[in-house]
């Protein structure tokens, strides 16, 4: 599976699109030139919304940012 891109989530029907969870996207650059001043920091904590099609993974974008949520806790539980 390999990264190819972004896709605005609005171009997608729910019912049919398979979304998936992406860790680890620090920094998004708006354009392609990455020496460009803007770019948007994520949070290591959080996880942004993928796309997965047949050719592979694309970065769920709304208002032309990337969609994150915060990663869940993993309990730990403990013997006593």
């Amino acid at each position: 599976m390999s990264y190819l891109g972004v896709k605005d989530i609005y171009a997608y029907n729910s019912r049919t699109t398979q979304f998936l969870k992406v860790k680890g996207i620090l920094t998004y650059f708006p354009s392609e030139d990455e020496s460009s001043k803007k770019r948007i920091d994520l949070r290591l904590d959080h996880y942004c919304v993928g796309i997965y099609e047949e050719d592979g993974v694309y970065l769920a974008l709304k208002d032309g940012k990337p969609i994150s949520y915060p990663l869940e806790k993993k309990r730990v539980e403990t013997e006593l």
